[in-house]
């Protein structure tokens, strides 16, 4: 005989079929009115009513058999909306009847809920996902509730228990409130899904390349265990807020939305997480011709504007929302990603992300989620020079009115006691947050200071009075971690994106046609298939740079077995080009010199020379294609730190063996990266003609991309690269490959496949340079000694504004441009 589990035993197995976060809240209140007596059973289980009377839940005695009855009646639906779910004999009738109908359970009185998940196992309900049961007096999980309903077609009925209606009135309406909620949200997800499906869907199809080479969320789950995070928006409070978090800064991580990225890079402080998810073209703006990004990494929905990942290029994280296409397919192909939730704003996404990766407490900062002082956004956002003839907040707040009145606004009442002007999708927001910090087992600290963020278990905190403890290894050590969750799928890259191409080149009509019906026929197969067109090239344009990375490490480390050959591989000649170093290092700090110590016309030439002398010394410079180090050893030699980088493991143990070079520190690259390199730490980064051995444009340009990511703000970049004034592209002698060239398959070694830059070429050269840097300078340089048919050519840029955007500045005084600083910033 089958033992039958005790009440509470079913209960404690029902709730764990529920994930944490959707798992019903059912704490009952000490006594009095909704409590349940079950001392006759079940069938005839009775509630107590406000009014002191005992009332039977269900008046029949075969209540399965009235549930049969009620759902006769109801007839065959996809959904069921019950306020009011009593012990749950409906789900034994749709049972009898084999009915697939999925049902939205809204119980106003805890005690009723608790009876009902201890009466039997329902367990095939919950981990079906056909009953979603939310409980009173929080609801908490209602502002996903949505989900459950269609969003279109005919409202999914909704049915009041009578004896809720009559004994429960206030009860019943909350709970029908709640009903009324789900729909509209379902309405606008309908809504909204008619708008922006077709756009996801080619965008995803169009980042293919992305997701295949970038990094995934998942990797980022409790990364940063304990670690205090700040989620930042761009609510108009942000301006205040920006100024607490400065004296904070290293000493948490800085999770800030996309309309808030601007805002924070123009303060100085930059994040270490940028997040977005919103597809459309006006999103895109916020994220678009971001320069100072050095130090940030990126978590994307692949959806985004392809042009948004190009700046985050490998220092990124993809994720998705659901499991909606093209994920199904993606998957299949061993591409799934780690999950977010979006909950209408990016704002809950980016809490769902320090959640995730483990952060304790989160504090929200900028996160109004209101219209503070009548203002839309905070100052800096991407609207700043539309909006910055309006100089006081006044200005702002009068030019806002007619358009936060034709949005739809509400009066509500802020953290601090006092009325402000709300939107009803903010209300939506605050209320989904709410209900996510009382499911959390993390500290929630809104550090806003004004909006309406409050409720559950968040906490209001000024930011000033935090006490946090510094980071170990502040902002590097942080990002440390990142670049070592980003590095967790190396491994399997190659393998996932060759079953990529696979997939790709098998795709069948019936995919493309699933993916047509998922947009609701808003894109046509033909704009599917178009969208793909380039992406088997991209992706092996990626596999090809991965692997043409690797070559040229096995190509230097073979030949680089002992020192001396490392020295004879670095150079044919290297005595000589070892004698040569301190005049091509004195052409690197003149440049730098030239570029930062202005004319200063109240001074003298000796005094400005002696200043800048003296600050030699402080430099910080980075080498890429270091090799032994032989370009560093002056640079050391004059006390200036000098660190490298190199693709060949072999060259660096050289270079460490030189105890002229025991202070500086040595970084393995990929063949496209600066390795370990910090950002934004270094003066000058340059490199002497390794470009040259680099047969790939994309390389080039995903190393230009580093390299400037390394660079301080005013720094220097300098290229040397070998010019071939005589020659075009078309006529540049194999084996070496003109500028253009994404030549894969070339083989390496002294003098051979080299890269040859020629005339017709220089705009490519010019174009790939000038996305990283600014006041780009082409030098060409009649070096004695080398192929009479090539010259040398200096390239340097600076990674911001410099003297061309500063003769156009308008606030520009031609007394400021040539007294200057003595040391830009």
């Amino acid at each position: 005989m089958t033992a039958v589990a005790a009440p509470e035993d079913l209960l404690l197995v029902n709730l764990s079929a529920w994930e944490p976060s959707r798992r019903p809240q059912i704490d009952l209140p000490p006594h009095g009115a909704g409590r349940v007596d079950l001392s006759h059973g079940y069938e005839r289980a009775t509630v107590l009513t406000p009014g002191g009377a005992s009332i039977r839940l269900h008046p029949s005695d075969d209540p399965v058999g009235a549930a049969e009855a009620f759902l006769d009646q109801v007839g065959d639906v996809p959904v069921l909306v019950m306020v009011g779910l009593g012990l749950g004999f409906v789900l034994d009738g749709l049972e009898r009847r084999n009915s697939a109908t999925r049902v939205l359970a809204i119980e106003p009185l805890p005690a009723i809920a608790r009876a009902m998940l201890a009466r039997r196992d329902w367990r095939p309900w919950i981990t079906s996902g056909r009953l979603t049961l939310l409980v009173g007096p929080t609801y908490s999980g209602a502002a996903d509730a949505w989900r459950v309903l269609p969003g279109s077609g005919t409202p999914a009925p909704v049915f009041t228990m009578p004896l809720l209606a009559r004994e429960f009135p206030e009860a019943a309406a909350q709970a029908r409130r709640v009903a009324g909620q789900a729909q509209v949200g379902a309405e606008k997800n309908e809504a909204a899904r008619r708008r922006f499906a077709g756009p996801y869907l080619l965008n995803t199809l169009a980042n293919l390349p992305v997701i295949s080479a970038e990094g995934d969320v998942a990797a980022l789950t409790d990364r940063f265990a304990d670690v205090p995070a700040v989620v930042v928006g761009a609510g108009p409070s942000l301006d205040r807020n920006i100024e607490e978090l400065r004296r904070l800064d290293g000493r948490y991580l800085l999770i800030a939305v996309d309309t808030a990225t601007r805002a924070l890079l123009a303060a100085g402080l930059t994040p270490h997480l940028v997040v977005a998810v919103d597809p459309s073209e006006a999103n895109a703006r916020h994220l678009r011709n971001l320069r100072a990004l050095r130090g940030a990494w990126f978590v994307g929905e692949p959806s985004l504007d392809p042009e948004v990942f190009a700046q985050f290029a490998g220092r990124t994280f993809t994720f998705r929302v659901s499991n909606h296409q093209p994920w199904p397919w993606l998957a299949q192909q061993g591409h799934d990603r780690g999950e977010l939730k979006a909950w209408g704003s990016v704002l809950t996404t980016a809490f769902d992300l320090a959640q995730r990766a483990g952060c304790n407490p989160i504090v929200f900062a900028g996160a109004d989620l209101a219209y503070t002082g009548g203002a839309l956004y905070c100052r800096n956002t991407v609207y700043e020079p539309e909006w910055s003839h309006l100089t006081t907040d006044e200005a702002r707040a009068h030019e806002f009115r007619d358009f936060i009145a034709a949005k739809g606004q509400t009066v509500e009442q802020d953290v601090n006691g006092a009325e402000v002007l709300s939107a009803p999708r903010f209300l939506q927001f605050r209320d989904w947050l709410v209900g996510q910090s009382q499911q959390s087992t993390r500290r929630i600290l809104n550090g806003t200071g004004a909006g309406i963020l409050m409720g559950g278990r968040i906490e209001q905190v000024r930011l000033t009075d935090l006490d946090l403890e510094a980071q170990p290894g502040g902002h590097a050590g942080l990002r440390a971690r990142l670049d070592d969750a980003w590095h967790a799928r190396d491994t399997s890259r190659p393998d996932d994106r060759a079953r990529l191409v696979a997939g790709l080149s098998q795709l069948t009509p019936n995919t493309v046609a699933t993916w047509t019906a998922f947009t609701l026929d808003t894109v046509t197969g033909q704009q599917i298939v178009a969208r793909l067109g380039s992406a088997p090239e991209a992706l092996a344009g990626a596999e090809g740079t991965r692997a043409l990375g690797h070559m040229l490490q096995a190509f230097y480390d073979a030949h680089a077995q002992t020192p001396e050959q490392a020295r004879d591989t670095a150079h044919a000649n290297y005595e000589q080009a070892a004698r040569k170093a301190p005049a091509t290092q004195a052409h690197l700090l003149l440049e730098y010199l030239e570029r930062t110590y202005p004319v200063d016309a109240g001074g003298t030439v000796l005094a400005r020379l002696g200043a800048a002398a003296s600050s030699l010394d402080t430099l910080r410079v980075l080498d890429v294609g270091c090799g032994v180090g032989r370009l560093m050893v002056p640079l050391a030699q004059r006390g200036i730190r000098v660190d490298g980088v190199d693709v060949s493991g072999r060259m660096l143990d050289v270079a460490r063996e030189n105890p002229q070079l025991a202070a500086c520190e040595l970084f393995l690259s990929n063949g496209s990266d600066c390795g370990a390199a910090e950002d934004g730490a270094y003066d000058i980064v340059y490199s002497h003609l390794c470009f040259r051995y680099l047969p790939s444009r994309r390389l080039r340009r995903d190393l230009l991309r580093s390299m400037a990511r390394a660079l301080r703000p005013g720094g220097l970049l300098l290229v040397q690269l070998r010019f071939y004034p005589g020659l075009t592209a078309d006529t540049v002698p194999a084996p070496h490959v003109p500028w253009s060239a994404d030549n894969f398959e070339a083989t390496v070694s002294n003098g051979e496949a080299d890269a040859y830059l020629t005339p017709d070429e220089l705009s490519l050269l010019y174009a790939d340079v000038r996305e990283h840097v600014c006041d780009v300078r082409l030098q060409f340089v009649d070096v004695p000694g080398t192929d009479a048919a090539a010259v040398d050519l200096m390239v340097t840029g600076r990674p911001l504004a410099g003297l061309a955007e500063r003769l156009y500045d308008r606030t520009a005084t031609a007394e400021s441009l040539l007294l200057g600083e003595v040391r830009q910033a």
